[in-house]
């Protein structure tokens, strides 16, 4: 099978799992009683809900705009960062996981001259954040609600977080050294080493620091996007367990193995809030309402593109080596 075709069948493959992830949920899902919650007073939390979320990406491409500021990076404001985190979240609504969005950021960003090592270890850099600080929230949480958590979740949870700090140690300590070691015999891991050495660089700052506060400010924007959406619905969702079940399903929705986290996110969030006492037809409901938020907090990401589109011209012109007129 030739690479295209290769691309072309683990796509259809993701697109399967998604399209199948979300007819399950939609089975679940009483509408008639759905029609008679949204009332005035229903949709107001539902539009509430959906700010909070797109409050989010401005947070986000704050986080990401300190980051390339601790590298150095002057070409790039703030403003440039929100509108390109715009546009990258409006994309990754059809890409797998969150690989599409950070293309397109980097790509954006390569178009504004910044060197490609600079551009992977701010986005590698500001991932590690996000993961942090949905684990650091689900945590503290965890610890201040063992009761309603329950022994079994504070496992899985304390594992988790166990194997991230044991991977962000390694990233942080262990590689660079590593690397250091090996570059002196085989000088072609300094490229590798210098990565590394950059990724330290930008995480042990303040500005890593203040991107780790930044990522739990995201986990709670979020999560309280879900409890108005309850709100709104008429559910009753304890802040307790939607600060436990959310931040997990985000995690689950990173992985490259949907359309945009669609379906796994929606999937992922249902179950968790099932295996916590919600009925079925409102953990679905809750599910489903997370994702078209998240797909309505995008939206003003398809006018960034349309403005943004002519920095595709000056970043296929690095890349093609000035060949392009």
């Amino acid at each position: 099978m030739t690479k295209s075709g290769s691309a072309l069948l683990f796509f259809l493959v993701k697109a399967a799992i998604t399209i199948s992830l979300i007819v399950v949920i939609f089975m679940k899902i009483d509408f008639s009683v759905l029609a008679r919650h949204l009332d005035g007073g229903g949709a107001v939390y539902l539009f509430f809900g959906t700010l909070l979320l797109a409050i989010n990406v401005l947070v986000v491409a704050a986080r990401w705009w300190l980051l390339l500021r601790r590298l150095g990076v002057e070409a790039l404001s703030l403003g440039y960062a929100m509108a390109g985190t715009y546009a990258s979240v409006f994309v990754g609504q059809a890409t797998p996981g969150a690989i599409g969005a950070d293309a397109v950021r980097g790509w954006l960003c390569y178009g504004r001259g910044v060197a490609l090592r600079t551009i992977i270890m701010s986005l590698v850099t500001d991932r590690l954040l996000a993961l942090l600080g949905l684990v650091g929230v689900s945590l503290a949480v965890w610890y201040w609600q063992f009761d309603a958590a329950g022994r079994s979740v504070g496992v899985q949870i304390a594992i988790l977080a166990a194997a991230l700090a044991a991977g962000a140690a390694f990233a942080l300590w262990l590689m660079p050294a590593l690397t250091d070691r090996l570059a002196e015999r085989w000088v072609r891991l300094r490229k590798v080493h210098e990565l590394v050495a950059i990724f330290r660089f930008t995480a042990l700052s303040r500005a890593g620091a203040a991107g780790l506060l930044l990522s739990g400010i995201v986990v709670a924007l979020t999560v309280n996007a879900v409890i108005l959406f309850a709100h709104g619905f008429g559910v009753a969702l304890a802040s307790s367990v939607a600060y436990l079940v959310v931040p997990i399903a985000i995690l689950f929705s990173s992985l490259p193995i949907s359309i945009g986290g669609w379906g796994v996110r929606e999937a992922s969030l249902s179950y968790g809030l099932v295996l916590f006492g919600l009925r079925p037809d409102d953990a679905a409901l809750l599910g489903l309402a997370l994702g078209i938020g998240l797909l309505l907090a995008s939206l003003p990401g398809g006018i960034v593109m349309l403005m943004l589109g002519g920095q595709a011209r000056p970043a296929l012109h690095r890349a093609g080596g000035g060949l392009i007129d």
